[in-house]
């Protein structure tokens, strides 16, 4: 009962979270779960690298992400690219070189973002507050107080900045000096997941997942509801059990958005109403990808499948991942791109999921260094606080440049820029 009061009064990360569905549903299925260690050697007799990858930079902007449990997506704007570490530094950075061009502090622990759009950067912070930079020197231009942790990235459209945060509030806000148009709110349940779905935005509304498993259209303008559609519903007698929180962004594809829960389904919506196109049984934390026909998605259990747009047929499911958790897959000259708790990049085919290729991030930044080693070998351990740790895992998606090249944030700070 302690540990149950403590997740419920903390919102936990989502890995004690499963630790604690498998213990008390699957007794003795953590003695049988392979660790990534196994996974690795299994994979390198498997299959052999078919595609050769190239590093162009690495360099450090951050720490222990990992156990922050914080997802820090960077943003391009030409061939700057913005990065931010939850200790408040906030870079901009030459996308081709890797050069720092400026770099600004906001004194708070950032947990949400980035986003750039109309001259603005836009953060959050785990105080609440939305904070609003100039991109081109990292001046403040205005920061607005709200009512919880940001945990995902603002979006900012037809003059709104529209923010989620983690207590159950969608806010709309002016683009201009952040003043406060509006506000949505829904009820969260007793336990969620740490984090919070992005919105995205298709022809005057608003679409955002929550926690209760739903999703909801406002209106940016005024932030009513135009619909709101269940997508999961909770099952089970334990909060555990009954957690169907939508933390992955939605995606939009002609007249219909997807969108996928954890515990629960994916579904395709139509924009216009919310009416269900089609709905099946799904269970994933990080989201999706999607070209002209199909969708990728990373599910909890450490699979990725295919899914067929118009009727919501599996095309193909790829089960050797089986026991990481992955991030969400990315498509870049057509294969997809997936990152694993494991601090590795798989490298799929689209058509049949087929593994191609997969690399260490470490062994990519060795490589710019001209010898092995390793990326934790290079500072001064007494230097860093009490609460580092030395997680190689990757739980940031990969991310694709303007210039068609990579980028991958891992665990321990590293950003490296590389391309197939």
């Amino acid at each position: 009962m302690q540990v149950y009061n403590l997740l419920k009064s903390l919102k936990q990360a989502r890995y004690i979270v499963l630790l604690l569905v498998v213990v008390i549903t699957l007794p003795g299925a953590l003695a049988a779960k392979k660790s990534p260690q196994q996974l690795q050697q299994e994979m390198l007799t498997e299959f052999d690298n078919r595609l050769a990858i190239e590093p162009h930079w690495s360099k450090r902007i951050s720490v222990s992400l990992g156990k922050r449990f914080i997802k820090l997506q960077s943003v391009q704007g030409d061939d700057v690219l913005y990065s931010a570490d939850w200790r408040g530094a906030v870079y901009a950075i030459d996308s081709v070189s890797g050069e720092t061009l400026w770099q600004h502090q906001v004194d708070e622990i950032v947990s949400g973002g980035l986003t750039l759009a109309s001259g603005l950067l836009l953060l959050g912070t785990s105080e609440g507050r939305l904070i609003a930079l100039n991109s081109t020197d990292g001046t403040e231009v205005w920061r607005s107080q709200l009512s919880s942790e940001i945990l995902s990235a603002p979006l900012l459209a037809d003059g709104h900045v529209v923010v989620h945060s983690n207590d159950g509030y969608v806010y709309g806000l002016s683009a201009s000096d952040g003043e406060q148009l509006w506000a949505y709110q829904y009820k969260v349940p007793a336990l969620t997941l740490r984090g919070t779905s992005t919105p995205i935005y298709a022809g005057g509304l608003v679409l955002v997942g929550l926690d209760n498993g739903k999703l909801v259209a406002l209106d940016i303008q005024s932030g009513s509801v135009r619909w709101l559609q269940t997508v999961a519903v909770p099952k089970g007698r334990s909060e555990l059990q009954r957690m169907v929180d939508i933390d992955a962004t939605p995606i939009k594809a002609g007249n219909a958005v997807y969108v996928v829960s954890y515990q629960g389904r994916v579904a395709a919506l139509d924009i216009a109403t919310g009416r269900v196109i089609w709905i099946r049984e799904f269970s994933s934390f990080d989201g999706m990808a999607a070209d002209s026909e199909s969708l990728y998605v990373s599910d909890a259990e450490g699979h990725v499948s295919a899914i067929n747009q118009a009727t919501g047929a599996t095309l193909w499911t790829q089960r050797k991942l089986a026991g990481l958790e992955l991030t969400r897959p990315l498509i870049n000259k057509g294969v997809l791109i997936i990152a694993a708790d494991d601090g590795y990049l798989y490298w799929l085919a689209t058509e049949s999921g087929e593994l191609l290729s997969r690399s260490a991030v470490k062994e990519l930044a060795a490589r710019l260094q001209g010898m092995e080693w390793d990326l934790w070998d290079d500072y001064d351990r007494s230097a860093l606080p009490d609460f580092y740790d030395e997680d190689i895992g990757i739980n940031v998606a990969p991310q694709q440049l303007n210039d068609g090249s990579l980028l991958v944030l891992d665990n321990l700070g590293y950003l490296t820029r590389f391309s197939h």
